[in-house]
């Protein structure tokens, strides 16, 4: 933050060389807001969000919020991803909380490094897990060199207009306009800012394609990652969004599971027809849906069994676990058709504990429902 201006702003320096006369440093000063400007003509996807880091996991640009995250650090997931110099896609939890799958690239030869985040929930097409990959990361490659091409041109833009018009000025005879520096330099410089210029034509009208395809991608990203039928979060999405929660819990805050199987679903599959147990399992998606918070995760781990992970402080975890639970028990049974819902609830362990070993316990308790008649909830011994 400047000691004057008390605004955040990124200095950098570009060497400019003198031939045998030596080398100058120009320093440009560029604040956030700049940044944000340039972020916010990439027009990525209302939904994504764009962040430009500094090397120690600051916050210098964002596409969205950025007036309370400017000058913060980054999420511990997403720090953690760039002090681990992370590629490819990987879960990570935004700032507001929302499971996304991220991109992450350093700008080559500076020390800002540029994040893409898609939410979890707004993909929703089918790819290859591999190619979106290579290609979201491109992405934010290529959101890198846009921010710096972009930087370039219009910082040196306004510099170098200036020397050109001293340079004019002093060709009439006003001596008072002369420059400090060297006038053939600045000459040279003003030829550089064409190609400058050129390359950022350039990449802009690459960056509309890359954004059109990554659309493309990342909206087929759900057809490998997410229940076609209820929408909701498959077997290996839910995985990778229930570890990324617990993962960013913070110290006296844990992740609970509820462990969901339908009761009666098998005789209506039986007797009124797939397509009304289709409809069945429909019905629970959106009933589930509906019972979590904005940041707690659910899915579909195949057949009529799903799963919910809650975060929140352990001391309240249970209770707030058991509270939903209690809910969705009679909240499915107005389905109708005889169904209904056994359900196994865990809740974190004071110790470390791995995100198996809790829906291991979850599952078990589910089981002692079924056994206590069903239509009800366990809660595991912890």
């Amino acid at each position: 933050m400047g000691a004057v201006s008390k605004v955040w702003a990124v200095s950098l320096g570009l060497p400019v060389s003198l031939g045998d006369k030596g080398v100058l440093c120009l320093r440009m000063n560029m604040t956030a807001s700049s940044f944000n400007d340039v972020l916010g003509e990439q027009r990525l996807p209302e939904h994504w969000t764009g962040v430009l880091l500094a090397a120690d996991g600051t916050t210098v640009a964002r596409t969205r919020s950025p007036e309370s995250a400017i000058g913060t650090k980054a999420p511990p997931s997403l720090v953690k991803a760039q002090a681990e110099r992370r590629t490819g896609l990987f879960p990570t939890l935004t700032r507001e909380g929302v499971p996304s799958s991220t991109a992450l690239s350093k700008v080559p030869g500076w020390d800002l490094w540029v994040a893409i985040a898609v939410p979890e929930a707004s993909i929703d097409a089918e790819a290859d897990r591999f190619l979106i990959e290579v290609a979201v990361a491109g992405c934010a490659v290529l959101a890198a060199s846009i921010v710096v091409a972009l930087w370039l041109a219009r910082h040196l833009a306004g510099q170098i207009t200036r020397a050109s018009a001293a340079s004019a000025a002093l060709a009439d005879g006003h001596a008072d306009s002369v420059p400090d520096s060297d006038i053939v330099e600045l000459g040279a410089m003003g030829a550089a800012l064409g190609t400058v210029k050129a390359r950022e034509i350039e990449t802009q009208a690459a960056l509309l394609e890359a954004v059109s395809v990554n659309e493309q991608t990342a909206a087929a990203l759900s057809q490998a990652q997410c229940d076609q039928l209820t929408g909701l979060a498959g077997r290996g999405l839910f995985l990778d969004q229930a570890q990324a929660l617990k993962d960013n819990c913070p110290d006296g805050s844990g992740l609970a599971i509820l462990f969901i199987d339908l009761d009666g679903f098998k005789a209506v599959n039986d007797t009124l027809g797939h397509e009304a147990g289709d409809r069945v399992l429909v019905r629970a998606a959106d009933i589930l849906r509906a019972a979590i918070g904005a940041g707690d995760v659910v899915g579909r781990l195949g057949g009529d069994e799903f799963v919910i992970g809650v975060a929140g402080p352990i001391d309240a975890i249970g209770e707030l676990a058991a509270d939903i639970a209690g809910r969705l028990v009679a909240s499915i049974a107005t389905i109708g058709d005889g169904i209904g819902c056994s359900i196994g609830v865990a809740t974190p362990h004071p110790g470390p504990e791995r995100l198996g070993d809790i829906m291991k316990r979850a599952d078990q308790a589910m089981y002692a429902a079924k056994r206590h008649g069903k239509n009800c909830y366990v809660v595991a011994q912890r």
